[in-house]
């Protein structure tokens, strides 16, 4: 981890410091952001999902002194967030064409192509 993750995450979990809290997000949003938008291609699910990884960073902070980089982490919570993101997609996806029925579904291929 960088030392100054490691002081930022250290200073969070002392004092809950909104300071550094804001700080690790400022550092690192891009990255969480551009993994999100190309796992999912949508900017606002892009959007969503960064939020819901620094929603967790807050959650886990105490436990990641053992993690090498905070980047790291926040990469791959953003990869999972993303792949949760993408199922519920699909559940609703799924769940909505069997409401729609059979002229529902060719309307919307249709619609579609």
């Amino acid at each position: 981890m960088s030392e100054q993750d490691n002081q930022l995450i250290t200073e969070f979990n002392a004092r809950r410091s909104e300071e550094a809290f804001a700080a690790l997000v400022r550092q690192h949003v891009n990255l969480v952001f551009a993994t999100a938008m190309r796992q999912v291609g949508d900017a606002g699910a892009a959007e969503e999902i960064t939020q819901n990884v620094f929603v967790a960073l807050a959650q886990a902070a105490g436990k990641l002194g053992s993690h090498p980089t905070i980047a790291g982490w926040l990469h791959q919570t953003a990869l999972n967030k993303s792949r949760e993101w993408r199922a519920s997609e699909e559940d609703q996806g799924i769940d909505r064409h069997r409401h729609l029925g059979v002229d529902g579904l060719r309307i919307v291929h249709a619609v579609a192509h």
